[in-house]
């Protein structure tokens, strides 16, 4: 190699050439087992395959002479069933065979087989006939007896062809063996000599080793060195970052429980905030319609005082009309006296008259008294009339005082629902904050956590570094020992 090369390059070339080498060995190598592979699947696949298929023809017709002499034995039909099937199968077996690729003296075998097969299910055929034209099995048994030399010559077709196959199972075999044993050997040469390859090119570069590696060692022990140092800081920094964060997040935890606490205490006041408003608002529904009452109530007292000053305006035209009556009475009473005085002058003739008038003086006399007890009852009328407006004027006074107290009662009501609304707006802001505040205090509690995790995370890594730095000395110390290196620090 090359002076100039760097040690990276040399062991790159190294590695390169004992690479292709192991690919070339590989490649040869595979070439080779496909090989024995081939000839393998050529004695499993073929001559074994061949083997079998001969034996099994065997089978057949060993089967098909059981159920010929089963049938001309009982003459029962079911044999001569099983023996179609066993022939159907010998036929069926020789047609496949006779399609695959047949050396000649195998295509040879195969025909003097079909050909004696043919003889034979002649043979056997003419037998049954005669069974089934209902001949005794003694004069069938020396037709049949006759077919023996058949199915001998059949036997002898079989076996040649399976001793054939047979030997050229063997003959592969013995070839796949010699292949085998080649492609150990040159499988083991060319891995004796990747083997040399690598031994070589290792001694060279050991050369190039040492002078390279040794102040590398050097370095790699100060560095190691200053890793753990710097690592045995970062734990312990690390460890007290973890104390510290853990306090924090138990001081979190309490303020998070205090501020759910405010929330609730928040929370519970908007509600009965928001009960006090809907008490007041029922309050300043209940004052509104007592002060539609009033309202109505003044109105009808002052219908009545309306009803009352009529009375009394009726009540004084009832007097006059009194006045008059009585003054209408006088005068009656008088003409009657003077008629009375009349009647008496004219003596017989007037006393009719005279009866007259003293009837009407006893009428002008009783529409007097009546006129009087008629203005006695318009007087106490009138007296009534006169506490009655005089009550009713002090009940609509009363009203009118109602009414305004009820106006105050309902602005007092009303200023009492803004101050209540206030209140419940306010407790809600508060109860938004405090949950603010909480949500703040748990994001803060996560992110603690976090920071808790990556200061654990750090201390470990930390003492991971101390670990590692610590074997990078023991190595350190390993590969100067393995490249006779003494060490300066």
């Amino acid at each position: 190699m090359p002076r100039t090369w760097s040690f990276g390059w040399k062991v790159s070339a190294a590695l390169m050439s004992v690479a292709l080498l192991a690919v070339a060995i590989g490649g040869l190598g595979i070439y080779t087992l496909r090989l024995v592979e081939a000839a393998n699947a050529e004695v499993v696949d073929v001559c074994a395959a061949r083997m079998l298929e001969v034996s099994a023809m065997r089978v057949a017709r060993e089967r098909r002479a059981k159920h010929v002499r089963s049938y001309l034995l009982s003459s029962d039909a079911k044999y001569l069933g099983q023996m179609r099937e066993a022939r159907d199968e010998l036929l069926g077996r020789l047609d496949a065979m006779s399609r695959q690729p047949l050396s000649a003296p195998e295509r040879e075998q195969l025909e003097a087989i079909a050909e004696w097969n043919g003889l034979m299910q002649r043979a056997w055929d003419e037998a049954m006939e005669m069974r089934s034209r209902g001949m005794p099995i003694e004069a069938i048994l020396p037709h049949f007896q006759k077919s023996n030399a058949i199915v001998r010559g059949l036997d002898d077709r079989m076996n040649a062809m399976f001793e054939y196959e047979a030997g050229a199972l063997s003959l592969k075999r013995r070839e796949a063996a010699r292949a085998s044993t080649w492609s150990a050997w040159f499988l083991g040469g060319a891995g004796g000599l990747s083997g040399g390859s690598a031994l070589v090119l290792a001694l060279l570069l050991s050369r190039g080793l040492r002078s390279r590696v040794g102040p590398a060692i050097d370095r790699l022990s100060a560095s190691s060195a200053e890793l753990q140092s710097d690592a045995e800081e970062q734990a312990l920094t690390s460890k007290e970052l973890s104390a510290t964060t853990a306090e924090i997040a138990t001081t979190m935890r309490e303020l998070s429980a205090m501020s759910r606490q405010i929330s609730a205490s928040a929370k519970e006041a908007a509600q009965a905030a928001e009960e006090a408003g809907g008490s007041a608002r029922s309050g300043d529904e209940t004052v509104k319609r007592a002060g539609g009452a009033i309202s109505d109530i003044k109105g009808e007292v002052e219908r009545i005082v309306g009803h009352m000053l009529d009375l009394g305006r009726r009540s004084q035209q009832i007097g006059g009309i009194l006045e008059l009556i009585n003054d209408l009475a006088e005068q009656t009473n008088i003409l009657a006296i003077n008629a009375t005085i009349e009647a008496a002058g004219a003596g017989e003739a007037g006393k009719r008259f005279s009866l007259v008038a003293a009837e009407i003086r006893r009428l002008s006399d009783r529409v007097s008294v009546a006129a009087r007890e008629i203005r006695g009852l318009v007087e106490r009328i009138n007296e009534a009339a006169g506490t009655t407006m005089g009550a009713t004027e002090s009940g609509s006074r009363a009203a009118m005082e109602g009414a305004s107290q009820f106006v105050e009662v309902l602005s007092a009501f009303e200023r009492i629902g803004e101050r209540v609304a206030l209140a419940s707006s306010a407790a809600r802001e508060i109860e938004r904050g405090i949950e603010q505040q909480v949500k703040a205090v748990e994001m803060v509690s996560v992110a603690l956590s976090e920071v808790a995790y990556a200061a654990g995370e750090s201390e470990k890594s930390a003492r991971k570094t101390l670990g590692t730095s610590a074997e990078l000395l023991e190595v350190s110390g390993r590969l100067a020992g393995l490249v006779g290196w003494k060490a300066t620090a």
